[in-house]
Protein backbone atom coordinates (compact mmCIF):
# COMPACT_ATOMS: atom_id res chain seq x y z
CA UNK A 1 0.00 0.00 0.00
CA UNK A 2 1.35 3.35 -0.62
CA UNK A 3 0.06 7.19 -0.59
CA UNK A 4 1.64 7.65 -3.82
CA UNK A 5 0.65 6.64 -7.77
CA UNK A 6 3.85 6.68 -8.96
CA UNK A 7 5.66 3.31 -9.28
CA UNK A 8 7.91 3.21 -6.26
CA UNK A 9 11.56 1.13 -5.87
CA UNK A 10 10.34 -0.22 -2.02
CA UNK A 11 8.67 -3.36 -1.85
CA UNK A 12 7.11 -1.85 1.35
CA UNK A 13 7.36 1.57 2.81
CA UNK A 14 6.16 1.59 6.34
CA UNK A 15 5.02 5.46 6.67
CA UNK A 16 3.18 5.16 3.25
CA UNK A 17 1.40 2.42 4.65
CA UNK A 18 -0.60 5.10 7.09
CA UNK A 19 -2.87 6.98 4.88
CA UNK A 20 -3.21 3.98 2.82
CA UNK A 21 -4.45 2.12 5.74
CA UNK A 22 -7.51 5.28 7.22
CA UNK A 23 -10.44 2.63 4.61
CA UNK A 24 -9.36 -0.92 6.57
CA UNK A 25 -9.32 1.36 9.82
CA UNK A 26 -12.69 3.18 9.49
CA UNK A 27 -14.10 -0.14 7.66
CA UNK A 28 -12.85 -2.42 10.93
CA UNK A 29 -14.43 0.14 13.00
CA UNK A 30 -17.59 -0.08 11.21
CA UNK A 31 -18.00 -3.59 11.36
CA UNK A 32 -17.35 -3.16 15.44
CA UNK A 33 -20.28 -1.06 15.81
CA UNK A 34 -22.48 -4.00 16.84
CA UNK A 35 -20.63 -5.22 19.27
CA UNK A 36 -19.44 -1.99 21.33
CA UNK A 37 -23.33 -1.52 21.18
CA UNK A 38 -24.08 -4.81 22.82
CA UNK A 39 -20.75 -4.31 25.02
CA UNK A 40 -22.69 -0.96 25.73
CA UNK A 41 -26.05 -2.55 26.90
CA UNK A 42 -24.55 -5.59 29.10
CA UNK A 43 -20.97 -4.18 30.60
CA UNK A 44 -21.07 -1.52 33.31
CA UNK A 45 -20.18 1.76 32.47
CA UNK A 46 -17.24 1.95 34.96
CA UNK A 47 -15.95 -1.42 33.00
CA UNK A 48 -16.40 0.64 29.36
CA UNK A 49 -14.03 3.28 31.23
CA UNK A 50 -11.40 0.85 32.46
CA UNK A 51 -11.65 -1.00 28.63
CA UNK A 52 -11.10 2.37 27.21
CA UNK A 53 -7.70 4.00 29.27
CA UNK A 54 -6.18 0.31 28.94
CA UNK A 55 -6.57 0.67 25.02
CA UNK A 56 -5.15 3.83 25.29
CA UNK A 57 -2.37 3.07 27.10
CA UNK A 58 -1.56 0.28 25.35
CA UNK A 59 -1.53 2.46 22.25
CA UNK A 60 0.32 4.58 23.52
CA UNK A 61 3.09 2.33 25.12
CA UNK A 62 3.55 1.26 21.15
CA UNK A 63 3.57 4.66 19.69
CA UNK A 64 6.33 5.36 22.30
CA UNK A 65 8.29 2.43 21.12
CA UNK A 66 7.83 2.26 17.49
CA UNK A 67 9.25 6.26 17.63
CA UNK A 68 11.97 4.56 19.88
CA UNK A 69 13.11 2.83 16.86
CA UNK A 70 12.71 5.56 14.13
CA UNK A 71 14.81 7.65 16.58
CA UNK A 72 17.78 5.16 16.16
CA UNK A 73 18.70 5.16 12.23
CA UNK A 74 20.86 2.03 12.95
CA UNK A 75 18.19 -0.09 14.85
CA UNK A 76 15.52 1.45 11.97
CA UNK A 77 17.60 -0.11 9.54
CA UNK A 78 18.21 -3.63 11.19
CA UNK A 79 15.11 -3.92 11.57
CA UNK A 80 14.20 -3.23 8.05
CA UNK A 81 17.23 -5.64 7.38
CA UNK A 82 15.45 -8.53 9.03
CA UNK A 83 12.14 -7.80 7.45
CA UNK A 84 13.23 -7.68 4.12
CA UNK A 85 17.06 -9.90 4.00
CA UNK A 86 16.72 -9.67 -0.34
CA UNK A 87 16.37 -6.17 -1.03
CA UNK A 88 19.51 -4.34 -1.80
CA UNK A 89 17.91 -0.85 -0.32
CA UNK A 90 17.91 -2.13 3.50
CA UNK A 91 21.26 -3.15 3.15
CA UNK A 92 23.06 -0.11 1.52
CA UNK A 93 20.99 2.19 4.25
CA UNK A 94 22.40 0.28 7.16
CA UNK A 95 25.61 0.17 5.79
CA UNK A 96 25.45 3.82 5.27
CA UNK A 97 24.30 4.58 8.61
CA UNK A 98 26.71 2.19 10.24
CA UNK A 99 29.72 4.08 8.55
CA UNK A 100 28.74 7.42 9.63
CA UNK A 101 28.53 5.59 13.21
CA UNK A 102 32.32 4.82 12.55
CA UNK A 103 31.25 1.37 12.48
CA UNK A 104 33.30 0.14 9.43
CA UNK A 105 33.66 -3.32 10.62
CA UNK A 106 29.42 -3.82 10.56
CA UNK A 107 29.16 -1.23 7.38
CA UNK A 108 31.72 -3.44 5.47
CA UNK A 109 29.90 -6.51 6.32
CA UNK A 110 26.12 -4.66 4.72
CA UNK A 111 28.16 -3.13 1.38
CA UNK A 112 29.52 -6.87 0.67
CA UNK A 113 25.73 -8.02 0.86
CA UNK A 114 24.74 -4.98 -1.32
CA UNK A 115 27.42 -5.44 -4.12
CA UNK A 116 26.15 -9.30 -3.72
CA UNK A 117 22.62 -8.52 -4.73
CA UNK A 118 23.30 -5.36 -6.88
CA UNK A 119 26.86 -5.90 -8.22
CA UNK A 120 26.92 -2.53 -10.76
CA UNK A 121 25.77 -0.58 -8.00
CA UNK A 122 28.81 1.82 -7.97
CA UNK A 123 28.25 3.62 -5.01
CA UNK A 124 28.23 0.90 -2.94
CA UNK A 125 31.17 -0.33 -4.03
CA UNK A 126 32.75 3.42 -3.50
CA UNK A 127 31.74 3.51 0.08
CA UNK A 128 32.83 0.18 0.34
CA UNK A 129 36.06 1.08 -0.32
CA UNK A 130 36.08 4.60 1.90
CA UNK A 131 35.34 1.92 4.87
CA UNK A 132 38.09 -0.36 3.84
CA UNK A 133 40.67 1.88 3.71
CA UNK A 134 40.06 3.14 7.45
CA UNK A 135 40.43 -0.21 8.28
CA UNK A 136 43.98 -0.26 6.47
CA UNK A 137 42.37 -3.07 4.51
CA UNK A 138 44.24 -0.48 0.94
CA UNK A 139 44.61 -3.16 -1.14
CA UNK A 140 40.76 -4.29 -0.50
CA UNK A 141 39.88 -0.47 -0.92
CA UNK A 142 41.92 -0.31 -3.90
CA UNK A 143 39.76 -3.39 -5.72
CA UNK A 144 36.59 -1.06 -4.76
CA UNK A 145 37.19 1.69 -6.21
CA UNK A 146 38.48 0.17 -9.37
CA UNK A 147 35.39 -1.56 -9.76
CA UNK A 148 33.24 1.69 -9.26
CA UNK A 149 35.34 3.17 -12.39
CA UNK A 150 34.58 -0.44 -14.05
CA UNK A 151 31.09 0.35 -13.77
CA UNK A 152 31.33 4.37 -14.81
CA UNK A 153 34.82 5.02 -16.11
CA UNK A 154 33.23 8.43 -15.92
CA UNK A 155 32.95 8.89 -12.27
CA UNK A 156 35.43 11.46 -10.95
CA UNK A 157 35.45 10.24 -7.34
CA UNK A 158 36.73 7.23 -8.57
CA UNK A 159 40.12 8.73 -9.56
CA UNK A 160 40.15 11.08 -6.92
CA UNK A 161 39.38 8.35 -4.49
CA UNK A 162 42.48 6.25 -6.03
CA UNK A 163 44.38 9.02 -5.51
CA UNK A 164 44.18 9.63 -2.18
CA UNK A 165 44.65 5.68 -1.41
CA UNK A 166 48.15 6.27 -3.56
CA UNK A 167 49.04 8.96 -1.34
CA UNK A 168 48.60 6.84 1.84
CA UNK A 169 50.20 4.28 0.29
CA UNK A 170 53.40 5.76 -0.60
CA UNK A 171 53.28 6.18 -4.13
CA UNK A 172 52.75 10.14 -5.19
CA UNK A 173 53.73 9.75 -8.66
CA UNK A 174 50.45 7.57 -9.33
CA UNK A 175 48.27 9.93 -7.33
CA UNK A 176 49.57 12.84 -9.37
CA UNK A 177 48.13 10.81 -12.69
CA UNK A 178 44.84 9.37 -11.25
CA UNK A 179 44.48 13.42 -10.24
CA UNK A 180 45.25 14.29 -13.86
CA UNK A 181 43.06 11.60 -15.05
CA UNK A 182 40.37 13.35 -12.83
CA UNK A 183 40.71 16.46 -14.10
CA UNK A 184 40.41 15.04 -17.80
CA UNK A 185 37.09 13.71 -17.22
CA UNK A 186 36.17 16.81 -15.27
CA UNK A 187 37.23 19.80 -16.81
CA UNK A 188 35.99 21.54 -13.60
CA UNK A 189 36.88 19.53 -10.67
CA UNK A 190 38.51 22.01 -8.32
CA UNK A 191 39.16 19.08 -5.35
CA UNK A 192 41.36 17.72 -7.54
CA UNK A 193 43.68 20.50 -8.82
CA UNK A 194 44.26 21.40 -5.25
CA UNK A 195 45.42 18.11 -4.13
CA UNK A 196 47.82 17.83 -7.49
CA UNK A 197 49.23 21.60 -6.86
CA UNK A 198 49.97 19.83 -2.99
CA UNK A 199 51.61 17.14 -4.50
CA UNK A 200 53.84 19.20 -6.82
CA UNK A 201 54.64 21.44 -4.06
CA UNK A 202 55.56 18.71 -1.55
CA UNK A 203 56.75 15.69 -3.17
CA UNK A 204 58.27 16.79 -6.57
CA UNK A 205 58.80 20.72 -5.94
CA UNK A 206 57.76 21.34 -9.07
CA UNK A 207 56.47 25.21 -8.03
CA UNK A 208 55.32 26.47 -10.96
CA UNK A 209 53.15 23.50 -11.94
CA UNK A 210 51.84 23.99 -8.48
CA UNK A 211 50.93 27.58 -8.84
CA UNK A 212 49.23 27.05 -12.42
CA UNK A 213 47.15 24.26 -10.50
CA UNK A 214 45.99 26.66 -7.46
CA UNK A 215 45.52 29.40 -10.64
CA UNK A 216 43.03 27.29 -12.62
CA UNK A 217 40.94 26.28 -9.15
CA UNK A 218 41.34 30.27 -8.19
CA UNK A 219 39.60 30.88 -11.71
CA UNK A 220 36.97 27.94 -11.22
CA UNK A 221 36.13 28.80 -7.42
CA UNK A 222 37.43 32.01 -6.07
CA UNK A 223 36.46 31.48 -2.77
CA UNK A 224 38.14 28.29 -2.23
CA UNK A 225 39.92 28.39 1.23
CA UNK A 226 43.24 28.92 0.61
CA UNK A 227 43.54 28.94 -2.94
CA UNK A 228 45.22 32.21 -3.21
CA UNK A 229 47.40 31.85 -0.53
CA UNK A 230 48.57 28.62 -2.39
CA UNK A 231 49.24 30.93 -5.89
CA UNK A 232 51.15 33.50 -4.05
CA UNK A 233 53.30 30.50 -2.16
CA UNK A 234 54.02 28.93 -5.26
CA UNK A 235 54.61 31.67 -7.52
CA UNK A 236 57.75 33.56 -4.67
CA UNK A 237 58.92 29.84 -4.52
CA UNK A 238 59.18 29.57 -8.20
CA UNK A 239 60.69 32.96 -8.26
CA UNK A 240 63.65 31.88 -5.83
CA UNK A 241 64.37 29.25 -7.68
CA UNK A 242 64.51 30.75 -10.86
CA UNK A 243 66.50 33.11 -9.22
CA UNK A 244 68.69 30.78 -7.67
CA UNK A 245 69.94 29.43 -10.94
Amino acid sequence: PSSSVVALREGMAEHRAYLASAGIVLAMAGAAVPAVAQARRDVPRRAHAAGFAVVCVVLAALTFARNDVWGDPVRLWREAVVHAAGMWEPHYALADVLRDAGDCEAAVRQYDTVVRLRPQHRDAHTNRGICLASLNRLEEAEQAFSAALEIDPAFVRGYTNLAALALVSGDPARARDLYQRAIEVDTANVLARMQLARIHETVFQDFHAAARMCGEARALAPFTPGVAECVDRNQRLARARDEGR
